[in-house]
């Protein structure tokens, strides 16, 4: 874009050019290890909740800690 926008609003550029603005310079790209971090300790989502709804979410999560260990209980019991 080389025109300038305010060439036709003297009054604004000389309001915006009263103003004088340092841009710290960011880096662009992340490092490595911070994108990696930021994946490590992103929040993660719940693959049963779109199925059954928040409402049962704890009832299937507790019936599930509960069936595993039954179901699991014959295999651990044989001689």
């Amino acid at each position: 874009m080389t025109q300038d926008p305010f060439q036709k609003e003297h009054k604004l550029k000389q309001h915006l050019d009263a103003y004088k603005v340092d841009v710290p310079d960011f880096p662009r790209k992340r490092s490595r290890a911070d994108r990696l971090l930021r994946f490590l300790t992103s929040p993660a989502s719940n693959p049963v909740e779109p199925l059954l709804g928040r409402d049962m979410t704890a009832v299937v999560g507790g019936s599930l800690l509960v069936a595993i260990p039954l179901l699991l209980l014959p295999l651990l019991l044989q001689p």
